[in-house]
């Protein structure tokens, strides 16, 4: 049984009566997840939002780096 099968054997949305798997859209750009898993188009969604702050620098240039992950701990850390 697939990982997918197993979470919509688990969760129900029940304002649809039916399972609904929800995905992290995990830092990528909207256009990555055209098409993405398209044969479960009733039942699939991405939580899409952009983290830290609006535009590219959280979310591109410092995401993208090799080094983001730490730069982002860093830098969230320094706030007190």
């Amino acid at each position: 049984m697939t990982l997918y099968k197993k979470i919509l054997n688990v969760f129900l949305c029940p304002s649809l009566h039916r399972p609904m798997v929800v995905l992290q859209q995990a830092f990528r750009d909207s256009q990555d997840w055209v098409g993405y898993m398209s044969e479960y188009p009733e039942n699939v969604a991405v939580d899409f939002h952009e983290y830290h702050a609006f535009g590219p620098y959280w979310n591109v240039d410092v995401a993208e780096a090799d080094d983001g992950w730490q730069t982002n701990i860093d830098t969230s850390c320094a706030y007190r």
